[in-house]
């Protein structure tokens, strides 16, 4: 789940659109990973991120919000996606769940200190489960 710069120290392309992330993505895939999620997060607009399956390419898009309240998103990410995946879910599924989880816990997120607060994990679930989604 590299974000635009860790998949530039990983591939040496610094992704500035969707096509060259998708590029990026397939060029991990070719040094041997099976499945990629590119997260776009640090391109202007809507969050989108590029998820490649083998051969198939998903592009997923999730509102920005407007604040600083971001710390900790790739870690939620991933582990919300490990979660899923161990709930059963196929791969894409759990990479959509685990995007609108982090999506939520973003939009609910509360300033606390200084600087890049964290996100709010508890009302992301609390939301989700209204939604008939399962975060056990």
């Amino acid at each position: 789940t590299p974000n635009l710069p860790e998949v530039e120290a990983l591939t040496g392309i610094a992704p500035r659109s969707i096509e060259e992330m998708i590029d990026a993505g397939r060029n991990l895939q070719e040094l041997g990973a099976r499945n990629v999620l590119v997260k776009g997060g640090h391109l202007n607009g809507e969050a989108t991120d590029i998820l490649l399956i083998g051969s198939e390419e998903y592009r997923l898009s999730s509102p920005r919000f407007d604040t600083l309240n971001t710390h900790g998103t790739g870690c939620t990410l991933s582990s919300a996606i490990a979660t899923f995946l161990a709930q059963g879910y196929p791969l894409r599924r759990a990479v959509e769940r685990a995007k609108r989880f982090v999506s939520l816990a973003i939009e609910y997120s509360v300033p606390l200190g200084q600087g890049h607060g964290p996100v709010n994990h508890i009302q992301a679930a609390i939301q989700l489960l209204h939604e008939g989604v399962s975060v056990d």
